[in-house]
């Protein structure tokens, strides 16, 4: 079999019970998994997922400067990119499906930010870097 993808699911506690907040997902999800399969389940408070930021730089930053520059929409930029992005993946989804926020674990989001990055300047088009202070942290300073 192969390795299980690690998947987190959001519930909310009552009565000290816990509610499933896909529960018909989550259920048919698990009729998947052989039977004897050893899982960790680890129940903690939601926060912020980090990946948050990561959107919101990538629609900002990336996309928006992207579709200004060319004269298209956000949602026509996201399409192109991840389009883009499965064939340098060589990521064949049917039915000319493409991927979803949901199919980025954080590895795979910062490569595809960093795809989308370089496709950007590729085109001629120039994104600020996400993180404002990479040279100082490089041990660079400006002049």
């Amino acid at each position: 079999m192969a390795k299980l993808k690690r998947t987190r699911w959001y519930a909310t506690a009552q009565q000290g019970t816990l509610h499933f907040h896909n529960a018909k997902v989550l259920t048919e999800w698990m009729s998947k998994i052989p039977d004897g399969v050893e899982l960790e389940i680890v129940i903690d408070e939601a926060g912020q997922d980090p990946t948050t930021a990561q959107w919101a730089y990538l629609y900002s930053c990336v996309y928006a400067v992207f579709a200004d520059h060319f004269g298209w929409q956000v949602d026509e930029v996201d399409s192109w990119m991840k389009r883009e992005f499965q064939k340098a993946n060589l990521i064949h989804l049917p039915n000319g499906l493409e991927l979803a926020k949901s199919s980025f674990d954080k590895e795979w989001l910062m490569k595809y930010i960093d795809f989308c990055i370089r496709l950007a300047a590729r085109e001629g088009v120039s994104v600020q870097p996400p993180d404002p202070n990479w040279k100082l942290r490089k041990g660079e300073r400006d002049v």
